[in-house]
């Protein structure tokens, strides 16, 4: 990683307030990238490295994202029975930014690129958040959108 801040901000919640203070044998989330350099891997994703880099060269082209399922009470959503697919695409391209399979509620975190123009979701799973609803691409092909709102869920 270029940077302890990013491993900081996915994992303030086991480390604490102090980034400084680390105590042995604490279990760090890491995100998940591809293997591959940074401004090909946006180009390969349908992002211009220019848009937000501004020629500058040193800054890291990505961002931490995370999701954790929970219930309107704040509890942790229950784990699915079987993996679901999650997945981040920029809504200017189409193109996929991350995507992983997830069946715990606290199981999505993931680099993607420094955008603004993305959308998110769980395969078969709508997402309210933000006030908004999320849906997974394919759900939003065979309109599920418009069906079943029984499965939705708060973060």
């Amino acid at each position: 990683m270029p940077s302890w801040k990013c491993l900081y901000e996915m994992n303030k919640n086991v480390i604490g307030d102090n980034p400084d203070l680390l105590k042995a044998g604490t279990v760090l989330k890491v995100p998940v990238i591809e293997g591959s350099s940074g401004c090909r891997l946006l180009k390969e994703k349908g992002v211009n490295p220019e848009d937000y880099l501004g020629g500058l060269r040193y800054k890291y082209p990505f961002v931490p994202f995370s999701l954790t399922r929970s219930r309107d009470d704040g509890n942790p959503e229950n784990d699915f029975e079987e993996e679901r697919e999650f997945r981040i695409w920029n809504t200017k391209t189409g193109k996929a930014l991350a995507t992983q399979m997830v069946k715990k509620a606290d199981e999505v975190y993931v680099l993607i690129p420094d955008v603004k123009d993305f959308e998110f979701g769980i395969k078969g799973y709508p997402i309210h958040w933000n006030g908004k609803m999320h849906y997974h691409p394919d759900d939003l092909a065979a309109g599920l959108d418009k069906a079943d709102k029984s499965k939705e869920t708060d973060y």
